[in-house]
């Protein structure tokens, strides 16, 4: 049996009603009851993965660590783990979207701040 999200013509199905729920708190009501209990942080997350996740800013815990020629540098979230191994193969996935600027960039913040000082206005 399928399970049909009804809201604002979502439309996306599931196969156990229990997911079909967390959808609808999660994504249609912002539901968000993971909540950090370090003391004045107090964030909330939608799951206890997102959670765990953040969590690991207030530790020291780097769990992601990079093999590329024995870098070993190590990181707290796997996509920086990513995004730190782009630069070792050299992948620039952001590219500029203004017209006749080639340029491409490691992370969507070297891009955004290439766009806030080389095309202002």
């Amino acid at each position: 049996m399928k399970y049909i999200c009804d809201f604002n013509e979502c439309h996306k199905s599931f196969s156990r009603k229990d997911r079909l729920f967390l959808h609808k708190r999660c994504v249609h009501l912002n539901e968000r009851k993971f909540k950090c209990n370090e003391e004045n942080c107090g964030k909330k997350f939608r799951s206890k993965p997102n959670l765990i996740q953040h969590k690991r800013i207030h530790s020291e815990e780097k769990p992601f660590v990079c093999h590329f020629n024995n870098c070993n540098k190590r990181f707290k979230q796997n996509s920086i783990l990513i995004s730190h191994m782009k630069r070792h193969i050299n992948i620039k996935s952001h590219k500029c979207i203004h017209n006749n600027c080639n340029q491409r960039f490691f992370t969507k913040g070297e891009l955004r701040q290439h766009l806030n000082y080389k095309h202002v206005g």
